[in-house]
């Protein structure tokens, strides 16, 4: 899985702006923020101590400057990485996948006037 997110970081530094300016969201969509994040399952997550179930978790967080920018990353080719999508998208719709949230959140705006 590793590898994985690995492929998926190259793709999105090729493909994605990392920049508020103006840009075309749907060609090349602007982030804000692009973490995933690894961490070890606790047997209870309100305890620090109670030990480890042997479970990775990972947790992907991308951040868009506007709505088109899901839109376009959504419905953008991966020529550099064809089998990228399909490949964490069976792992995450496996056994394996605890929960997914795929375009399910709402867009909020911290615009200022």
């Amino acid at each position: 899985m590793d590898a994985l997110w690995k492929e998926h970081e190259v793709m999105m530094r090729a493909t994605h702006k990392f920049t508020t300016a103006p840009g075309d969201d749907l060609a090349a969509p602007r982030l804000t923020q692009f973490t995933v994040t690894k961490g070890y399952e606790l047997e209870d997550p309100w305890d620090l101590t109670s030990g480890l179930t042997g479970r990775v978790m990972y947790v992907l967080n991308e951040a868009y400057v506007h709505p088109d920018g899901v839109t376009g990353h959504l419905g953008m080719a991966w020529p550099a990485a064809p089998d990228l999508h399909d490949n964490l998208m069976r792992f995450a719709t496996s056994d394996n996948g605890v929960y997914l949230d795929l375009g399910d959140t709402r867009v909020t705006s911290t615009d200022r006037p």
